[in-house]
């Protein structure tokens, strides 16, 4: 059955086949549910079990185990097209297998493709773009029967391939992808049998082109307020970058093993990100298996579409199969030369008493912590299983799986020992040399075993926590986290390094000897074919190289530095954005105090380098701004002639870009205090300010946080404080607001009536100042610090530290609520609601900004280390 033109494919195939068990007759049927995302096993009836197993096999090969299964169903995911014959088995709480039944399973013929709906715990990520819908009746007594959602482009035409009907009661999950980039709509009805029982909803979603676009949209008793979000800037899940650029620009997260294949392809085990990567001899990197989701899926399909868990080995064959420790997994993956996933060793699990036999097929042995992968030739793989004491080794033609060193119990090499004698503690490595085989242990050394299989201890000082290399020579190479170890031929060691007289972590001597510089746990050393040496300097997340001359240079990753310019702000890993401003054309600059720089995302979506060398320091007026140094870039914003305007926070000088791109400071003297009142701005003092913004006269307003005031700077560039008096409080309502108290105000917003906004940050409250009476009111807040949930009063509504907000042509006021990881909106009749936090994609961990731009999108920002993202919200609204 071909779908080309269906958004699902749901066939129900219900079969039964049974055979009798010796210790317990029973039957058991099975139902085969088949979709595109996934296959589903329900037993018909179930014995009192504590568990079950299943094997799934195709033409007499197992190629699917999955143990330990306590629910009544099982998804068993990307099998191909055919035949298979199930194998489903009760395993009693004493251990007896007491029931086991058999079913064959055709799996019909149909045509995968990205075009589909998936329901309710199914999720499918396409190439070119998706948009997830959630939703959840929020008020009681709303049942139904269906909810139907059709797809229409941005002339109104339907463009849903075939209908789109979801089946519950209370929620749904729903996904379509592969739509191409642009603007749809989408129409979303629910219905009780025939009856609407709600106003169909229509909205708008923009997608673009490899990014995931969530809707997120909730109804409740008194409003209904959708919203849609998507990265404007940043990564959409964390550091995913890289693919297709140049691999100095690229993120790694915790790089591990890394190898060569015979073309000079360079492969990276990238950890915490949970894929493969590999880098051309051109430099150009990509990821060749995992999804950056971390878990366990994929095998039979494509591997970058598989899930990986923390791998951390990766070795190559002659013919480019690509094997995998996934470590998290506590298995050995392949991806074949089709560029399809399979798991060729351990199952998943492992016991105390560990599934050791020798001679038993790989694919149900059981592995704990395999981290480092070894081949000898095409025919032998060895896997290092490190928490395991036991280094294994997998004969690829025939599947078997052996034991080569270890016990499986930590000791001391026993010297002179047969090695499957001797205990081992924690290895790390293993490498060979003609007919001698190296070992590393993390306790206890390094060893040699002969072609007698009888071990040798070489030296018991070393301390060999990650990886052992071999070059062409014999030379070992062994990382000592700070420092890289050379065992030459004649047993002699050297470091060629790292600084041995200096062996603080840290990150130190680009472009300087070797044997200088600094490093953050080196993971593993790879020889490159002009016998260049390769470090994964993994906690600085880099891979750096050693020429022929001794010297270091990175070659993959950056350390520190900003990451995207020249390429789609979209794929960018912005380091704790404070701040976004928009021009006149509608370019956006952002507030990097990170790198201490200010980046620019030009109408198009590509993001430059616009301000700063990224030095901290202060330099630079009278020239490009370009060269100048900050000190913690807070705040930025434009005038109507696009000058741009920056709080050099730590400096405590408000500086200026002008549209030639010099730099001049136009308020503060550079040092701390509070001074200032009817004079020119140049001779003011502050006291870390944190925010800035400009009115529709081009007056300046600033959050001279530390001196608890906002103060303001007119065109003629004179100073005067319009809110507070210097003195922290929260004091003041209903009277003059020069004559009030405020508690670090972070940030200020003035409309076009020149009515003023400020967080009062330090008061957990948005005040306003109204401009026709210059008298200060509370708007949202109590002055108590806490959390209440939306639907009620602002201003009986507690905030918990409000860093920002904005205003949009509607009335409506946008607050975010850092220590609430909240965006909230204030509607122009004064309730108070949460349209983005815990429970609500896209997450924003202590958000520190909002900026609603001349379109009218709201963008938010976290300056969280786990989120380096800015949010982009376009919403909608019929009510206000």
């Amino acid at each position: 059955m071909k779908v080309k033109t269906l958004l699902f494919l749901l066939l129900l195939i219900i079969f039964t086949s049974c055979n009798q068990n010796s210790v317990v007759e029973n039957s058991l049927n099975l139902v085969w549910e088949i979709s595109e995302s996934g296959r589903t096993l329900y037993p018909d009836t179930l014995p009192v079990v504590s568990k079950y197993e299943i094997q799934v096999l195709k033409d007499g090969s197992l190629v699917r185990s999955i143990t330990d299964i306590t629910e009544t169903f099982c998804i068993i995911s990307n099998l191909n097209t055919g035949t298979y014959n199930i194998i489903v088995t009760g395993i009693s709480e004493n251990g007896l297998k007491i029931l086991q039944g058999t079913t064959d399973a055709e799996v019909l013929d149909y045509e995968i493709n990205n075009s589909t709906l998936t329901l309710k715990y199914f999720f499918d990520e396409a190439d070119s773009g998706s948009i997830s819908v959630n939703s959840n009746w929020l008020a009681s007594g709303y049942l139904i029967d269906t909810a139907k959602i059709t797809i229409l482009d941005s002339d109104g035409l339907d463009v849903s391939p075939g209908e789109i009907t979801v089946i519950d009661n209370i929620s749904f999950n729903a996904s379509i992808s592969d739509l191409p980039p642009g603007i749809y709509s989408m129409k979303l009805e629910y219905f009780r049998g025939e009856e609407v029982i709600n106003i169909p909803m229509l909205f708008s979603v923009v997608v673009f082109p490899g990014i995931e676009t969530i809707c997120d949209f909730a109804l409740d008793q008194t409003d209904f307020n959708p919203y849609w979000s998507i990265n404007y800037a940043g990564f959409r899940s964390i550091t995913e970058y890289g693919d297709g650029y140049k691999a100095i620009d690229a993120s790694l997260l915790d790089p591990e093993q890394t190898c060569f294949d015979l073309l000079g392809n360079y492969y990276i085990a990238d950890k915490l990100h949970h894929v493969i990567r590999k880098v051309s001899p051109e430099g150009i990197i990509t990821t060749v298996a995992g999804s950056w989701v971390e878990g366990y899926s994929g095998d039979g399909g494509g591997a970058t579409m598989a899930m990986l868990a923390e791998p951390e080995g990766v070795a190559v064959d002659s013919l480019g199969n690509i094997y995998i420790a996934d470590t998290g997994n506590k298995r050995v993956r392949k991806v074949d030369t089709e560029g399809k996933i399979w798991t060729i060793a351990g199952t998943g699990e492992y016991s105390s008493s560990g599934e050791t036999t020798n001679g038993m097929f790989a694919i149900t042995a059981q592995l704990y912590t395999p981290i480092r992968l070894t081949l000898k030739g095409d025919d032998i793989l060895y896997i290092v299983d490190k928490e395991d004491h036991r280094i294994r080794e997998l004969d690829l033609n025939t599947g078997i799986i052996n034991t080569f060193i270890g016990t499986g119990i930590s000791g001391n090499y026993i010297n002179g020992a047969v090695a499957t004698a001797t205990p081992i503690s924690y290895p790390t490595g293993i490498a060979f040399w003609g007919d001698d085989v190296y070992i590393t242990c993390n306790n206890y050394g390094l060893a040699k075993i002969d072609s007698t299989g009888i071990l040798t201890i070489l030296h018991t000082t070393l301390r060999p926590y990650n990886s052992l290399t071999i070059d062409a020579e014999g030379k070992l190479y062994i990382p000592q986290r700070t420092t890289v170890l050379l065992i030459g031929t004649d047993g002699g060691a050297s470091i060629i390094a790292g600084n041995s007289g200096n062996s603080i972590a840290g990150y130190y001597g680009n472009g300087l000897l070797a044997t200088e510089a600094n490093f953050f746990d080196v993971k593993h050393v790879s020889i490159a074919s002009d016998n260049s040496i390769y470090l994964s300097d993994s906690s600085n997340g880099l891979i750096r190289r050693i020429d022929s001359n001794g010297i270091i240079n990175n070659v993959i990753g950056t350390y520190g530095a900003y990451i995207g310019y020249g390429r789609p702000a979209v794929d960018a890993k912005l380091l704790s954005v404070k701040d976004v401003a928009e021009d006149s054309l509608g370019n956006k600059y952002l507030a990097d105090i990170v790198n201490d720089q200010i980046q620019k995302i030009d109408s198009s979506g590509i993001i430059s380098l616009f301000a700063g060398s990224g030095v901290t320091g202060r330099s630079g007026d009278g020239g490009l701004a370009i060269n100048a140094m900050f000190n913690d870039p807070t705040s930025i914003a434009i005038d109507s002639n696009d000058n741009l305007y920056i709080v050099d926070s730590n400096n405590n000088v408000i500086r200026k870009i002008d549209t030639s791109g010099i730099i001049t400071t136009i308020a503060g003297v550079g040092t701390q205090g509070y001074y200032g009142d009817g004079i020119a701005a140049t001779e003011a003092i502050f006291n870390y300010p944190k925010g800035i913004f400009c009115d529709s006269a081009d007056n300046l307003y600033i959050s001279d946080t530390g001196n608890n005031v906002i103060r303001k700077i007119d065109s003629s560039g004179i100073i005067t404080t319009v809110v507070g008096f210097g003195e922290l409080g929260y004091f003041g309502d209903g009277g003059l607001a020069t004559d009030s108290k405020l508690n670090a105000p972070r940030n200020v917003f003035v409309d076009t009536d020149f009515n003023i906004y400020i967080a009062d940050t330090g008061n957990n409250v948005v005040r306003y100042v109204d401009h026709a009476t210059g008298k200060i009111s509370t708007i949202a807040g109590t002055g108590s610090p806490g959390k209440t949930n939306g639907g009620v009063s602002a201003v009986t509504s507690m905030l918990n530290q409000p860093y920002d907000v904005a205003l949009d042509k509607y009335g409506q006021l946008f607050i975010a609520e850092f220590n609430n990881d909240r965006i909230l909106r204030v509607s122009s009749n004064g309730i108070i609601n949460t349209i983005n936090s815990y429970g609500y994609y896209p997450f924003i961990s202590d958000p520190v900004f909002v900026f609603i731009d001349r379109e009218g999108v709201l963008y938010a920002g976290s300056e969280s280390i786990a989120l380096k993202y800015v949010y982009s919200f376009e919403y909608y609204n019929d009510k206000f």
